[in-house]
């Protein structure tokens, strides 16, 4: 039988699990905001009041999202504790969560009920796990949150891939009452077009804004960060210039001299080479004396920042420069690799988040399944210097999930998200449609899959895969291209491929056009190999994909972008791709 993974809230039976953090914004002056992004997605780790760890995990990597997911906290031993019970807990995927003052935990994601209860994304807990009813949203968001970040008045703000909140229009970017309703007062001048996957408050009220994004009201500009002002208007003295152009944004850090450290999938920064991490100016220009020109070779998920200002990043990378680093690494405050932190060998898998303890011990979270060679599943627990710790903490079984957030607590007590092991469902239909759930926030986050099997690592391989009924280990290359071919017209035809969830030029279009949006050169690929079809025409603009590519190529011309696009547009055409004139005629 063929073994799935599906995410849900639940102990983690054995240690504290994935991480990215942020040190006590309330009582210290170094603030991270770090972003793990399988559909991304996006992690904040914060430390809770009595000191417990809080953890998310992205059970968007559910082949059954609507299974039932749990939330539980564990003792700092791993046992359970059982004064906190949160039921049933979300049913598909929290990708945020922060603490307030009072105890009580904001969770945010993709999710639409609770404990069984309508919930659309955001919902508000008391410190022992139930529902606080007080906190009130009404319908929410029409999709889904992706940052939180806590004010200290208590008011709250969202970003992600929503364009509504409670049936009021606010895209992306929205602030929020203390009691969930909608603070109108809060608004933007210009509309962001793109996903928000990262937020940050800083000390004095503005708010830096990450994510994949290019332009405002249509304008290309601000590549993947922004400022905003206090009252969500565009900070005009935040000038990055082009930005992370074309590239995402996926964590954000506030050095305590108000220089800001981001780490993304970018190999350039306003023009400026900056392999996947950048320190900015206050003013948003490139700090040209953080050298990271030559820093590693793939995307950087999340950032935090030790109390000496020495570097932490974790990711899917495994250089700096020329230097064998696996997923995880430590620089020196100018950039350079700290070659005194060991992880030559480091995580065989991605890394999406890391926070620091007390004590200088580092926690890592990820989907990987080992680390310098020892069996780790998911989660492991380092020396300063990059090793192992030797402690009960790295001798559990770990996490059998892909683990995204967590919050410790001051007592050391872990809230943990848990993907739990299911068999397929042999009587589902075929294909089964249900299994595309989230794929285009996976074409976006790149996401790889935790499990994988045979050639295919991606997520949305394995979401196409699924929803094809095949089985890698039995079905031949042929027959798996007749599988999803059959899939891929049966889908097309319910729009299930259209992506809805992440704004693009046109809203609404497909998934093939969604990919050459997102620069994902792979999904192309797959899809061409496959010889599904390419000439599928949408509705919202009448357009195929072989259109799209042209419109691009237009739009973008005098960028470093076209040279990419010219290669989409050949190698379409000569897989058959034509232009919906030509299907006209």
């Amino acid at each position: 039988m063929k073994t799935y993974y599906i995410i849900t809230l639940s102990l983690l039976l054995y240690s504290s699990k994935s991480i990215s953090q942020t040190i006590d914004k309330n009582n210290s002056s170094l603030y991270t905001k770090n972003v793990g992004v399988d559909v991304s997605r996006i992690s904040n780790n914060l430390v809770q009041k009595n000191s417990n760890l809080l953890t998310n995990i992205d059970f968007n990597n559910s082949p059954e999202p609507s299974k039932t997911s749990y939330i539980t906290r564990l003792n700092s031993d791993g046992t359970v504790d059982n004064t906190f019970n949160p039921g049933t807990g979300a049913n598909n995927s929290v990708a945020e969560v922060v603490t307030q003052p009072d105890g009580k935990l904001i969770i945010a994601g993709y999710f639409t009920s609770f404990n069984g209860k309508n919930s659309k994304s955001i919902v508000r807990l008391l410190a022992n796990g139930t529902v606080d009813h007080s906190f009130n949203p009404g319908t929410g968001p029409d999709n889904g949150i992706d940052a939180l970040a806590l004010q200290p008045d208590g008011k709250i703000l969202i970003g992600g891939a929503f364009n509504t909140y409670n049936g009021t229009s606010v895209k992306r970017v929205a602030r929020l009452n203390a009691d969930g309703t909608l603070d109108k007062t809060f608004k933007l001048d210009k509309e962001i077009d793109g996903l928000v996957f990262t937020m940050l408050r800083q000390p004095n009220g503005k708010i830096l804004v990450g994510g994949y994004f290019n332009s405002f009201n249509g304008k290309v500009r601000f590549g993947g960060i922004t400022r905003l002002n206090a009252d969500g208007s565009f900070d005009k003295s935040f000038n990055p210039g082009e930005g992370a152009l074309f590239s995402s944004v996926y964590a954000i850090t506030l050095q305590p001299d108000g220089k800001i450290l981001i780490g993304g999938d970018f190999r350039f920064f306003n023009g400026i080479m900056r392999d996947h991490i950048a320190r900015l100016n206050a003013d948003g220009s490139v700090d040209e004396s953080f050298d990271s020109n030559r820093g590693v070779n793939e995307k950087i998920n999340t950032i935090a920042l030790q109390a000496d200002g020495k570097i932490l990043i974790g990711g899917d990378f495994t250089k700096h420069f020329n230097t064998s680093r696996n997923k995880i690494a430590r620089l020196n405050t100018n950039g350079s690799l700290d070659k005194t932190f060991e992880s030559s060998v480091g995580a065989n898998y991605t890394v999406r988040t890391i926070t620091l303890q007390p004590d200088e011990k580092i926690l890592v979270g990820g989907n990987f399944t080992k680390y310098n060679g020892i069996n780790r599943n998911q989660i492991a627990r380092l020396n300063a210097d990059g090793t192992l710790t030797n402690d009960t903490f790295n001798r559990g079984a770990g996490a059998n999930g892909d683990v995204r957030t967590l919050v410790l607590q001051p007592d050391g007590k872990i809230l943990v998200l848990q993907f739990l092991e299911v068999i397929e469902d042999k009587t589902q239909p075929c294909p089964n449609l249900k299994k595309l759930e989230n794929i285009c926030i996976y074409i976006d986050s790149r996401g790889k899959d935790p499990k994988p099997k045979g050639d295919y690592v991606y997520m949305y391989q394995r979401r196409l895969l699924d929803a094809a009924c095949v089985d890698v280990e039995k079905d031949s290359e042929e027959v798996i291209g007749e599988k999803i071919r059959k899939m891929w017209d049966a889908a097309f035809a319910q729009q299930k491929l259209n992506c809805h969830s992440i704004q693009f030029y046109p809203s609404g279009g497909n998934i093939l056009k969604f990919a050459v949006s997102s620069k994902f050169t792979e999904f192309i690929d797959d899809a061409i190999w496959w010889k599904v079809n390419l000439n599928f025409i949408d509705e919202v603009d009448k357009e195929t994909v072989l259109d799209y590519v042209r419109g691009q190529i237009e739009k973008n011309k005098g960028t470093s972008i076209v040279s990419t696009l010219q290669h989409y547009y050949k190698i379409l055409r000569e897989a058959g791709a034509k232009h919906a004139a030509e299907l006209k005629k």
